[in-house]
């Protein structure tokens, strides 16, 4: 852990406290991470599952099911998380089962949460450690590491939390607009539809907004969003 401290100690901004971060996680074995933390006036998100997935997620309103949210983050215990786990559970309904396993399809196969926050405070927030090791090989690193392993997740979300906020850019109301009904599952039809716009128009919008904030592509943008407050998820 002195390590990682000595790493993050000079850091400052968000993106470098979470990459220092997600480095230390990896090299304990835990491969993908999901950090939340939400308020009444921001939201804050990070994660390094791949980003076929975060379309996934947006595409299927897993947000509003998502049994990390539901279940792991309503106390500050650790629970185990990922399709390894998944039977364990008998409260947990077929869609949440399914959004587990189709996680798996992209890693996530074993880990365990760190809450930081839990519901009913005037948020929520914390870490889903996850990996793409199995529930044996993951079960072995807590015996030895989980103390560790979860005062560096309360840690990390302090220096987080406390950090300066990214540039935010300057979004229009179309381009918001576009955003916020794609992460809710639009596709560019539905959008056209929905806005009354052609597709043309609807193409032009996230093109600005992706170029705005800096995203490779409709996901990157939506994560980005999210991350800077300009989206709640």
């Amino acid at each position: 852990m002195t390590d990682y401290l000595d790493a993050v100690a000079g850091l400052r901004g968000r993106e470098e406290i979470w990459s220092a971060t997600a480095r230390f996680f990896a090299e304990s074995g835990f491969d993908r991470l999901i950090y939340l933390h939400v308020t009444p006036s921001s939201a804050m998100m990070n994660t390094n599952l791949p980003e076929a997935w975060t379309q996934h997620y947006c595409d299927s309103e897993y947000q509003d099911i998502d049994p990390f949210l539901t279940h792991c983050c309503a106390s500050l215990g650790p629970i185990g998380t990922g399709s390894d786990y998944c039977s364990d559970y008998d409260y947990l309904s077929d869609a949440q089962r399914r959004l587990i396993h189709e996680a798996a399809e992209f890693g996530m196969r074993a880990g365990f949460s760190a809450t930081v926050r839990p519901r009913g405070s005037g948020g929520v927030g914390g870490w889903n450690l996850g990996s793409t090791l199995d529930r044996g090989q993951i079960e072995a690193i807590r015996v030895e590491k989980e103390p560790l392993l979860r005062m560096v997740a309360m840690y990390a979300h302090e220096r987080l939390r406390d950090a300066p906020a990214p540039d935010v850019p300057s979004l229009s109301r179309r381009e918001l607009e576009c955003l916020y009904w794609l992460m809710q599952g639009d596709r560019t039809k539905d959008l056209a539809q929905r806005l009354n716009l052609s597709p043309a128009a609807i193409e032009l919008y996230v093109k600005n907004a992706r170029t705005k904030l800096g995203a490779s592509t409709r996901e990157h943008a939506i994560a980005r969003a999210i991350a800077v407050g300009l989206l709640h998820p």
